[in-house]
């Protein structure tokens, strides 16, 4: 998914342009921290960054969930 459209369906849309200008796509997108999302990218409304780090922790689950049934598919 592409990291504007999914910010998009969060609502946050208007943070598109600082995680554009931040070059944030989805190879670093799930290492983002919330210091980072506040200090660098500047997402300082705490409920903006608390639905932004839950959304990114279900990501990070689902990535591992995906990561592990491949490996599971590739020993079978």
């Amino acid at each position: 998914m592409h990291v504007a459209h999914w910010l998009k369906q969060l609502g946050l849309g208007k943070y598109v342009e600082k995680f554009e200008e931040q070059d944030i796509r989805g190879d670093v997108l799930l290492d983002l921290t919330s210091a980072e999302c506040e200090q660098v990218l500047g997402i300082r409304v705490l409920g903006h960054r608390k639905l932004l780090m839950k959304s990114l922790e279900y990501l990070r689950k689902q990535s591992k969930m995906d990561r592990d049934a491949f490996l599971a598919e590739l020993q079978g």
